[in-house]
């Protein structure tokens, strides 16, 4: 059982429903310029499960949900499809009948099931249960704060909202980590609700006490002899520290390296008596003279702060062994917004290496986290918001490329792929103009020389800007042009502008190796047989365009197998355009 896909509809700024596809994209950046809703994204997701409805500042995420920008808006709906079986359908009715029977009982004494009305309890063979498909969608109001399923009723609200809120419990965890809020607090205190539930950063600690040893657990330490307890909980500080500084050499956050995590049991009556239990955790530092000092987490820095809230929630995410398929969904804003820039660069592939068993979505600003290397462009979105200021989600090559923020709502893929000016002064001999992020996949894995570089402009068009900054920066630099008609156009627009000793200079056009032909696109220099052995290796279907398959290519870990193979006629052809670029 795992999520497919989330909904978004009514929630604040988003009116019409707003889709995340998680199950084949698994990693999304999210950019976008400020106020263009991508927190609110964030958000609405968060609070789908209501487990976290206490967290993210004691529940943010649940207030001022109303779009203030329409006056007719209706409920909040989040959604989830769902991934479920038959089998696992039926478990849950089980489990939800059980629940309206303890209630029945409860309410009324002994509970007899044949005095019950046909609504209060669900038998599958009433009901068409086994025509539902294998995936279900369950909505949650937020408005109402109950669940239920679309197009779907077990002919009981009541019903409805247990069977679905059992699901959701059941579902992956879904872990929000900004820089400072719902960070854990000093004392955490150890208590659990009217039904025996708990939630939170308690679970995340109980996951801790369970990691160290199967048999410890926070509720448990208040009945344990002292020296038991301080047994106990030395042993869980060693875990915890272990896991801190196993992460600690990964980022290096600071230069200091002898911190530790002291993990203290207190207890104290409140003002009705009632004593109180907590967990107290205090950061260890020792100085020149060896001496203990005893800080606050808050009181270390920014970046030490987010880097223990992000490796607890991380390392000691409590539904990690429940789904098999993802284990869970994590939700960043700004991540990392504290880190130095080679932190934030380890940062970034370490999102990347999560995203391989779960779900990762983060907002940023930063174009370190958005490395063209190790972000498949096709997975980053961005938000922005329409005439009526309603936030949409488009992918990049759906964005509407007309719009008058291009610029700044681009600007931190702008970053990652060097397109401003001051990061075309780099450690390269040869900077190679593309008109294309394609064409600098292409090139980029057949180049060679690693004093040449590929830039990807926006298109033909585009082109002509970088020039006159390269010329201003005095680069040495080269244009490929495809001899397309739009290619051909800008071309000669260029030409004119610039002149024929430029042109002569550092103009160069596709061309195939012994022929002769006028059009020549990039697509075109790539053989037919290397095209469908590439899609079959990469399990890409047939109608997938040569530009789509390349970009799978770039990113793939079978890339360097699969270009072993590519045939003498597609790599003579790029060897031969490659060869172009250089001085007579």
């Amino acid at each position: 059982m795992y999520i497919k896909k989330f909904y978004i509809k009514n929630y604040r700024a988003i009116t019409k429903e707003l889709e995340i596809e998680i199950e084949k994209q698994s990693l999304i950046p999210i950019i976008g310029v400020n106020e263009c809703g991508k927190t609110t994204i964030l958000n609405a997701i968060f609070a789908f499960d209501f487990s976290n409805d206490s967290l993210n500042e004691k529940g943010k995420h649940l207030q001022d949900i109303k779009n203030l920008y329409s006056t007719q808006s209706g409920d909040s709906i989040i959604s989830a499809l769902i991934a479920i079986s038959k089998d696992e359908i039926n478990n849950f009715i089980k489990r939800a009948n059980q629940e309206i029977e303890k209630r029945e009982k409860a309410k009324n004494g002994p509970f007899d099931s044949s005095k019950t009305k046909d609504t209060n309890l669900f038998n599958p063979s009433k009901k068409k249960i086994f025509e539902l498909p294998d995936v279900i969608k369950i909505s949650r109001n937020l408005n109402t704060k109950e669940y239920f399923i679309d197009n779907f009723s077990f002919g009981n609200k009541t019903y409805d909202n247990i069977f679905c809120s059992d699901i959701v419990i059941h579902l992956p965890y879904i872990l929000y980590f900004d820089d400072f809020r719902d960070s854990m607090e000093e004392e955490v205190e150890i208590t659990k609700d009217e039904k025996g539930r708990y939630f939170g950063w308690l679970e995340i600690i109980e996951t801790l006490f369970n990691r160290t040893d199967p048999n410890y657990s926070v509720f448990r330490l208040k009945e344990m002899e002292e020296r038991e307890r301080k047994s106990v909980l030395a042993q869980v500080g060693k875990k915890l520290n272990i896991t801190l500084t196993n992460e600690w050499r990964n980022f290096k956050l600071e230069d200091k390296e002898n911190l530790s995590i002291n993990v203290e049991y207190r207890t104290r009556r409140d003002s009705q008596n009632k004593e109180r239990e907590f967990l107290k955790f205090d950061v260890i530092e020792i100085d020149k003279e060896e001496n203990a000092r005893f800080f606050f987490i808050r009181d270390r820095s920014k970046g030490f702060y987010w880097f223990f809230n992000f490796v607890m929630k991380l390392e000691f995410n409590p539904k990690e062994n429940l789904n098999s398929r993802y284990k869970a969904i994590y939700l960043l804003d700004e991540p990392g917004s504290y880190l130095h820039a080679s932190a934030q660069e380890k940062l970034c592939k370490k999102l990347v290496t999560l995203s391989e068993s779960s779900s990762v979505i983060y907002c940023t600003h930063s174009h370190y986290l958005l490395n063209p290397d190790v972000i498949p462009l096709g997975n980053i979105r961005i938000a922005n918001k329409d005439s009526q200021k309603n936030i949409t989600l488009k992918s990049f090559y759906d964005f509407d490329k007309t719009q008058n923020n291009l610029q700044l709502a681009f600007q931190p893929l702008y970053d990652a792929l060097h397109l401003k000016p001051f990061s075309l002064d780099m450690n390269f001999d040869t900077i190679v103009l593309t008109e294309g992020i394609t064409d600098y996949f292409l090139f980029m894995m057949f180049n060679k020389d690693k004093k040449r570089t590929f830039l990807p402009c926006t298109g033909a068009s585009s082109i002509k800007q970088f020039i006159s900054i390269l010329l201003a920066w005095r680069k040495d630099f080269f244009v490929f042009w495809d001899t397309d008609q739009e290619g051909e156009r800008v071309f000669n627009e260029c030409k004119n502008f610039f002149g024929e000793e430029l042109t002569k200079e550092h103009f160069r056009k596709y061309s195939y190796l012994n022929k002769n032909l006028k059009k020549v696109t990039l697509e075109t220099l790539i053989d037919g047989i290397d095209i469908t052995m590439i899609k079959e290796e990469l399990n890409l279907e047939k109608n997938v365009n040569t530009k789509k398959m390349l970009s799978h290519l770039y990113y793939s870990k079978k890339r360097e197998s699969i270009l072993k193979n590519i045939s003498s006629k597609t790599l003579d052809n790029i060897n031969h355009n490659l060869n172009q670029l250089t001085r007579s």
